[in-house]
């Protein structure tokens, strides 16, 4: 059961969200982790992606997977393209739908730490920085064209099909 300063505390945010003309929202690891992703633990989430990881290299979180010194760069690439895989795969979290309810119809923009696209699978994408950036595009690592693809039709076909 809530107590009564909590419920007091919603009360007083909902009411300066509903009086500000403008609304700047910054969002981190919290809110996905409060989606059930958490980037930083061995979790069923961790392990029903990135098990193969686990068993073989000993990797214990989704953060870990970035810093491990693979032995090839194709070991390296596989763990990326199953990092893209999970980010394209895992549906929206609630507290994205969520605050999308709260700050419909307001003025607001947000700045993110995150790079797992959750915000923008919700928000349109001019009103979110991804100051950190993120996983919506792939480009060619040595350019070759000015082309990006957009990760999820590389993530479930593996194929790059058209640029943007």
């Amino acid at each position: 059961m809530l107590s009564q300063q909590y419920e007091d505390n919603i009360d007083t945010i909902l009411q300066k969200i509903h009086e500000a003309e403008a609304i700047v929202v910054g969002g981190a690891a919290g809110m996905s982790a409060a989606a059930g992703y958490n980037w930083y633990r061995d979790d069923a989430m961790f392990r029903k992606y990135f098990n193969a990881f686990a068993e073989e290299y000993g990797i214990d979180s989704i953060f870990g997977g970035f810093y491990y010194r693979f032995r090839t760069e194709e070991e390296r690439w596989a763990y990326l393209a199953t990092l893209i895989n999970f980010v394209a795969d895992v549906p929206i979290g609630r507290p994205y739908k969520d605050l999308y309810k709260i700050l419909r119809g307001k003025n607001y923009f947000i700045l993110t730490t995150n790079q797992d696209t959750q915000f923008l699978q919700v928000f349109p994408e001019e009103k979110v920085s991804a100051i950190q950036g993120n996983w919506t595009y792939l480009q060619c690592g040595r350019p070759c064209h000015d082309g990006i693809y957009h990760y999820a039709e590389q993530a479930k076909t593996g194929s790059l099909g058209s640029p943007t």
